[in-house]
């Protein structure tokens, strides 16, 4: 039941970059306090002191480390350790703030500065965001880097494909460095200072988003780091809004890219032996849309996240203060200069009340998404899509003129990419690699959207992860496979997968081997391409022309094209779904395609009605819920989920048998006193906001009283007989209270 939780599991959370107030005091578990300026002491103290779980977040890749840049630090200025495109500029975060190599000396004076943070009492440490920009690697430290790695001269990444990738590897290295050694030595000081259990988590976005973006990170090395305890998934509408293509038509499709990061963050999870949040955001990085904008690109986010029922923790906002004191749209007049600076447009105002209810009322909600017994709706299928850590390693166009092609088609991306635009892109070779470069990421989207489209719970999963943890293809009986736009990195996965079909899996393999990548040299054998060797392996004739084969009791579809090709050519599309529908005959014989995506967890029934399904109809769920995306916690009978909706739904079903049930609260309750004839509550909550509460009571109250510093006073109630169920709501004014719900003593 929802309600009161120990604020040691830390479910929900925030980080803050400024001092505790009062209409950010959300009542979660613990407070990522953020940065390492001089006012970090007490910024500590005050939340240590508001009954937070403290810790401190700052960034790995960038951050207001000018005393190391400058010199301050050592004597020596290391403003030759900013990452560098290959025109000599410094790639920068922010004016005067870069993004940086993690050389060892960087690495030693983040190291003293944490230690500083651990003597102040701090329980965690998050270091976030390590990221190499895919068009870095030209600065002096990156070329030391080079040659101490690799016992070679420097190649620039530029000059070929194969360098490029060595490149990217080089930048997952260099973090993956960074953060083991940051961890080991943190967790060592610690222990020398009474501290004998200093966590220490990263938070970073998807694997999916980094290679959008065009960022390398080390992603799936991140679990085979001991000192690591866990990660945030950074998923948020910046992330989830960049635009891809599907059926031809280029557009933002937040919920459907937010339901594939967090699903491919999700298998983090599954992995085992790391702790796991997922990061929602109430408004984005960009201030430049309206308050509207902000809750319906946020409540796309939230069910995609709620729609992974194996993660249920949850940084519930980044920076509060910039939601709640806000003024939006702003308007960022240098914002291509990375000066962040803005303005407030002529139609902007604060947050509305009813949308900073809400999300007093989500952030309680949060606390409550732990339960084992959930299941999809209907007759689901689950398909897995892989994806390698490779794939941020091969996104950059090394030659100046294509480069200078994917300048310009990222100019166009946005809005005007047109049906004609890529059916041309099959004749201009430069022009389709520069596409599949794209931050629409083609390769992959023109996999998985057309399988989501189809109402598939579809899963992408990190490649690398196989090698460490072979029985996660236990769970699934088809598999789609492109080593065009990643390539393997371990042999050994070749095999699994080749047992996993041997098996009975049905492995879906799209590719025809003309991804400029396939040339280099790999853990495959020389000579041929990954698919090749794959294909051999499996049995299948050279020189493995299209088609369906049977191999031992499972299959292989192969279709030879480019998965880009399938975001706007028809005739390889439905071959795509082809083999997709003949695979699932045969492992999901009642599986039938569906316009939405429907999970019961707990009580919570969470559902999305798909844009662009195939079959897109309204779907009615049967029974009686409490809306809780609704402003007034509205009850409804046989909810009609429509093509483009999202729900929210509390089943009243599942406390038919209970008298007293807490349905959701914009407060936290920290205890529930029940006696025969009254019930008492003590509730906890940010200020200047509007506590909405709906709870199932034995009987129906004759008043509700609020007490807050001696101060009663009746409040407004609405009791529906039928659910047993009241609703009622109360300004905040201040953090504590107690709500006394006087019950009539007679049965209703």
């Amino acid at each position: 039941m929802f309600g009161i939780t120990d604020q040691i599991d830390e479910r929900t959370g925030y980080q803050e970059s400024a001092p505790l107030a009062g209409n950010i005091d959300f009542r979660c578990d613990f407070v990522m306090v953020y940065g390492l300026g001089p006012d970090l002491p007490l910024r500590l103290r005050q939340y240590q002191a508001a009954g937070y779980r403290v810790h401190l977040m700052t960034g790995i890749s960038w951050g207001q480390y000018q005393d190391y840049l400058d010199g301050l630090w050592d004597g020596q200025p290391h403003w030759d350790e900013a990452q560098t495109d290959r025109q000599g500029q410094m790639i920068i975060h922010n004016p005067r703030v870069p993004y940086m190599v993690p050389t060892l000396s960087f690495i030693d004076y983040l190291g003293q500065k944490l230690e500083r943070a651990i003597d102040q009492g701090i329980i965690a440490i998050h270091v976030e965001e390590p990221e190499f920009w895919d068009r870095g690697g030209y600065s002096p430290a990156f070329i030391k880097e080079y040659e101490a790695y690799y016992h070679e001269p420097y190649i620039r990444p530029d000059s070929s494909p194969e360098a490029a990738y060595r490149c990217g590897a080089l930048k997952a290295y260099l973090y993956t460095r960074a953060i083991r050694l940051l961890s080991v030595r943190l967790k060592a000081y610690a222990r020398t200072v009474g501290q004998a259990d200093l966590k220490f988590y990263v938070p970073t976005h998807s694997l999916l988003n980094y290679t959008q973006w065009k960022i390398v990170s080390p992603e799936v090395h991140l679990l085979d780091i001991d000192t690591v305890d866990g990660l945030i998934a950074q998923i948020w509408t910046g992330t989830s809004r960049t635009a891809n293509v599907y059926a031809g038509v280029l557009a933002e499709r937040t919920f459907d890219t937010a339901f594939l990061e967090y699903s491919l963050m999700q298998s983090f999870a599954a992995a085992g032996g790391k702790r796991l949040w997922f990061l929602h955001d109430p408004i984005e990085d960009n201030p430049g849309y309206d308050w509207d904008n902000f809750r319906a690109q946020y409540q796309q986010t939230l069910i995609a996240s709620l729609l992974q029922p194996e993660v249920w923790r949850y940084e519930i906002c980044p920076w509060p203060h910039r939601v709640v004191e806000g003024v939006y749209p702003r308007i960022q007049p240098n914002i291509e200069q990375k000066d962040e600076r803005s303005y407030a447009a002529p139609s902007a105002r604060p947050v509305p009340e009813a949308y900073r209810s809400k999300l007093s009322q989500i952030f309680q909600l949060l606390r409550d998404m732990r339960y084992r017994d959930w299941s999809y709706a209907g007759h689901a299928a689950e398909v897995g899509i892989l994806i390698g850590n490779s794939a941020m390693y091969q996104r950059g166009l090394k030659d100046g003129k294509a480069y200078n092609l994917n300048n310009e088609l990222q100019r166009t991306l946005p809005y005007e990419l047109t049906r004609q635009d890529l059916a041309q892109l099959e004749q201009n070779p430069a022009r389709l690699l520069a596409y599949r470069q794209s931050t629409a990421f083609p390769d992959f989207y023109g996999l998985a959207l057309p399988l989501l489209k189809q109402g598939i719970w579809v899963r992408p999963l990190v490649y690398d992860q196989l090698s460490r943890r072979p029985q996660l293809l236990s769970a699934y009986k088809v598999l789609v496979l492109s080593y065009e736009f990643f390539k393997p990195e371990d042999a050994a996965i070749q095999k699994i997968l080749v047992d996993w079909v041997r098996q009975g899996g049905h492995l879906i393999y799209v590719g025809d081997d003309t991804d400029p990548y396939q040339a280099i040299r790999g853990c495959w054998p020389a000579g041929q391409t990954p698919a090749q060797a794959l294909l051999r392996s499996l049995g299948l004739p050279d020189p493995y022309p299209a088609g369906h084969y049977t191999v031992g009791e499972g299959a292989v579809y192969l279709l030879r094209c480019l998965p880009a090709c399938l975001t706007w050519r028809g005739a390889a599309l439905r071959t795509y779904l082809a083999a997709l529908r003949q695979a699932l005959k045969v492992t999901e014989p009642a599986w039938e395609p569906s316009g939405q995506l429907v999970l019961r967890r707990g009580p919570y029934i969470i559902g999305a009605g798909l844009t662009e399904a195939a079959a897109a109809a309204e779907q009615t769920l049967p029974g009686q819920y409490c809306d809780l995306l609704s402003d007034g916690l509205d009850l409804v009978t046989d909810y009609k989920l429509q093509p483009g909706q999202l729900c929210l739904l509390y089943d009243l079903e599942q406390i038919k048998d209970q008298a007293l049930a807490l349905i959701l609260s914009g407060a936290r309750v920290l205890s529930m006193d029940v006696r025969p004839r009254q019930i008492k509550l003590q509730m906890s909550s940010a200020i200047d906001l509007t506590v909405v509460n709906r709870l199932r009571l034995p009987r129906k109250p004759v008043a509700i009283i609020r007490e807050r510093t001696g101060r009663p006073e009746e409040r407004a109630f609405s009791w529906d007989a039928a659910s047993r169920t009241v609703y009622f709501s109360y300004q905040a004014d201040c953090r504590d209270c107690t709500v006394i719900l006087q019950l009539n003593q007679k049965p209703d």
